[in-house]
């Protein structure tokens, strides 16, 4: 049972959390600006 075996989850931090509300974060639209340049 998994629940026995583990004993922390992380979320990765309150960026993450943002990113799956949907969220762009400034770094992304940074790094799409100068890919589409």
């Amino acid at each position: 049972d998994i629940v026995h075996k583990v004993g922390y989850i992380s979320t990765g931090g309150g960026a993450f959390l943002e990113v799956l509300e949907g969220k762009t974060l400034p770094a992304f639209e940074i790094l799409q600006q100068r890919a589409l340049s």
